[in-house]
């Protein structure tokens, strides 16, 4: 009598758990990279060296092989790439939020390298957009109450009351770069009594 394949399978001692079948694997969890060895690896696959304002995307973003969920459970590859981003290059990424930084601010390639550079990380996470007060105060020369509004933001506030992270960090680094370039060339505000 000849022995079924389903027989033989049933007489096997177990190797694994049932729960272990199905538990995740080094394999499936993506690689991560962060800080300088996100921008090692971004700067691998794009075959050059970042400029600085792609320097602290990839910084403040990291960089994943595959897909993964967000803190806000939203799919995202690569740097920070979500929704129409994913799959696509960083590089293709990147200029596009670097022209909406452009086309937000009027002076944005008069400013200094460490400004723009900031501008457009946070442009690349979305937060300039969700303060036209900000990109209107910048624009008018009003830096000083621009670097106040930035952080005058739902977000930054419910972060920051449970401590810092990545979105406060870098907020407060562009609200710095904002203080130091008024610092720089003073405030068109300045002249009216605000300090």
């Amino acid at each position: 009598m000849q022995t079924k394949p389903w027989e033989l399978y049933q007489k096997q001692e177990p190797t694994a758990k049932p729960w272990e079948l199905y538990a995740p694997t080094d394999k499936d969890t993506p690689k991560k990279y962060a800080g300088e060895e996100a921008i090692l690896q971004v700067e691998k696959l794009e075959g050059r060296p970042l400029s600085l304002a792609e320097r602290r995307v990839v910084e403040e973003e990291g960089y994943v092989e595959g897909v993964y969920k967000d803190d806000k459970g939203i799919e995202t590859s690569g740097v920070g790439q979500t929704g129409e981003w994913m799959g696509k290059s960083f590089d293709e990424t990147f200029k596009a939020h670097e022209g909406d930084a452009k086309k937000m601010f009027q002076s944005f390639d008069a400013y200094p390298e460490y400004l723009q550079a900031e501008l457009i990380q946070a442009q690349y996470r979305g937060d300039v957009r969700q303060s036209p007060d900000f990109v209107n105060m910048m624009s008018e020369g009003r830096y000083n109450e621009a670097a106040e509004e930035l952080l005058n933001h739902e977000e930054y506030k419910e972060r920051k009351a449970k401590g810092d992270d990545g979105v406060t960090r870098r907020l407060e680094a562009l609200q710095n770069a904002v203080k130091k370039y008024r610092k720089e060339v003073g405030d068109s505000a300045s002249s009216n009594g605000t300090p």
